[in-house]
């Protein structure tokens, strides 16, 4: 799928693609699952809320399922610190790239409408679907950092998304599985506090319960059950440890082989400041990958 654009519209191909391989599969009684990363599971919940049909076909079959690594359900608060330019990919994007600067990279990134769908749906002040908190945080920033805010079209496009992937039947606990990650630091919020001076500031602060770019808690479903692997966000369809695990969730909907119960991090705050990533003075093709 194209991650830049809105998953309602990729929702079309993903159905077809489902639709292909149903007909390959129902001649021979065999299921069809979606393991689906990240953003994916948003696709996935795109198709069933706007291709009904489409799901209840695949779910004629009692072992079809969908397992959903790391997908940030909630939103993720990696997607406010791309669009200020806080963000490691987007600094070491500008550093490679011959034609445009960080400025003009970022507002290519805010025209995306899927990245804007990821936005974090929080239970603060900070609507962050919101143009009057785009403004906020772009007059704290003035002078500081180049980078425009959102358009507030594309604002309302993604909350009308989030509003409907939100209310429509998209939570099937019987056939939906979820497996997080593990980090040491996850953006947790994007914060305007005032220093020593008295001058605002634009602060992210991290949370020790994620996977490095979604916290558990805007990651998990009410009534899915949820498995822990230790691994980092972007590795958890990689992560060859868990392949047996995977296997098992997507055979029988459970599994042994991994915890149901998160980790602690003793002695870590809940919440700590989460220091900007520092940016390799040279970044090669592997980093680049990773971080993306």
């Amino acid at each position: 799928y194209d991650w830049r654009i809105s998953p309602l519209t990729e929702a079309n191909r993903l159905a077809e693609a489902v639709e292909s391989k149903l007909d390959e599969a129902e001649p021979r009684n065999h299921p069809v699952s979606i393991i689906a990363h990240s953003m994916g599971g948003l696709l996935a919940r795109a198709m069933i809320a706007t291709h009904p049909e489409t799901w209840a076909r695949l779910c004629r079959h009692p072992d079809a399922r969908v397992l959903m690594l790391g997908t940030p359900n909630g939103g993720s608060y990696i997607v406010p610190l791309v669009f200020t330019g806080r963000e490691s990919m987007v600094k070491q994007l500008a550093m490679v790239d011959f034609t445009n600067n960080q400025a003009e990279l970022l507002e290519i990134l805010r025209s995306y409408p899927g990245l804007m769908q990821m936005l974090p749906v929080t239970e603060t002040d900070s609507d962050f679907f919101s143009a009057e908190t785009w403004r906020r945080l772009r007059g704290v920033d003035d002078k500081k950092r180049e980078w425009i805010a959102p358009d507030a079209s594309l604002l309302e496009m993604a909350r009308v998304f989030r509003n409907l992937i939100d209310s429509k039947p998209t939570i099937v606990p019987d056939r939906m599985c979820y497996i997080a990650g593990i980090a040491p630091a996850t953006p947790a919020a994007l914060e305007i506090v005032k220093d020593e001076q008295g001058n605002e500031q634009i602060v992210a602060q991290a949370s020790p319960e994620g996977d490095g770019r979604v916290l558990w808690s805007t990651g998990r479903l009410a009534g899915i059950k949820t498995w822990y692997v230790q691994a980092l966000h972007g590795d958890l369809a990689d992560h060859e440890p868990a392949f047996a695990a995977i296997r098992e969730l997507l055979e029988k909907g459970t599994t042994d082989k991994l915890p149901v119960v998160p980790p602690v991090a003793r002695g870590v705050p809940a919440r700590f400041v989460l220091p900007e990533e520092k940016t390799p003075l040279y970044p090669d093709e592997d980093s680049l990958i990773r971080s993306a």
